[in-house]
Order: structure tokens, then C-alpha cells, then sequence
């Protein structure tokens, strides 16, 4: 990736960071919109990560291009929610994480398969 790219990758971990840093979220009258606030984050960082990939010097396979975004922000869900367990009034949460997941897959499949119009191989 471009250095530009990382810095705003960085930026956008250092965010969604200090946004689970706050021991108090605001509390919102919405059935599972901590959920959706997950999903849409999370796959936000997939699409960062995934678009400073496809400017690269060196572009990677496509496969690369899926899943390497896709694990480095389920990756990084993990490692904020569990960030979360030292941080008064919050907790570790899989079904946040599993929206993390969905939110970056979500974001990938999008860009990947819909925007890009990537194909696979599926004898590979």
C-alpha cells in the first residue's frame, strides 16, 4: 500500500479506537444499533484497507484482495473488543465481532464482485 493509504487506514483504526475508548456510548432507542454501528465501521475499514490494496505499485490476486482486507478488520474488531475489557462499562462482545465480520464481508463483496467485477476460479 501507498504510504497515504496507511496513514488513513491508521487513521480510521485510531478512530474507531478512541471511539471504544469512550466508557460511556450514547444510547440510541434503535433495536440492534450497536450492531449496525458495527457493521458499517467495520466494513468501512475493509473498503479503506481494500481500496489502498487496488492502488498499490504491486496490485495482489484476487483473492489476496478479498480476504486480506476482510481478515485485517475482523482482526482488528477482536482486537477492540477485547481492547474493550479494560475499559469501564464495556465489554467483550463475539456478536460484535460476528458484525464486524458481516460489515466487512458485506464491503468486500460489494467492491470485489460488484464494483470491480472480479471473477474466481472456482477449479483453483
Amino acid at each position: 500500500m501507498r504510504p497515504n493509504f496507511i496513514l488513513l487506514t491508521a487513521f480510521y483504526c485510531w478512530a474507531i479506537f478512541a471511539s471504544s475508548s469512550n466508557s460511556g456510548p450514547p444510547k440510541v432507542d434503535l433495536a440492534y444499533a450497536d450492531k449496525i454501528v458495527h457493521f458499517i465501521l467495520f466494513g468501512g475499514l475493509a473498503a479503506t484497507a481494500s481500496i489502498g490494496l487496488r492502488h498499490a505499485d504491486r496490485l495482489p490476486g484476487v483473492k489476496a484482495q478479498f480476504w486480506l482486507p476482510l481478515l485485517f478488520a475482523v482482526c482488528y474488531g477482536f482486537s477492540d473488543e477485547f481492547h474493550q475489557i479494560f475499559v469501564p462499562n464495556r465489554t467483550f462482545s463475539l456478536v460484535d465481532i460476528a458484525a464486524d465480520a458481516a460489515g466487512a464481508f458485506a464491503a468486500q463483496a460489494f467492491l470485489c464482485f460488484y464494483l470491480w467485477r472480479f471473477r474466481w476460479n472456482l477449479s483453483e
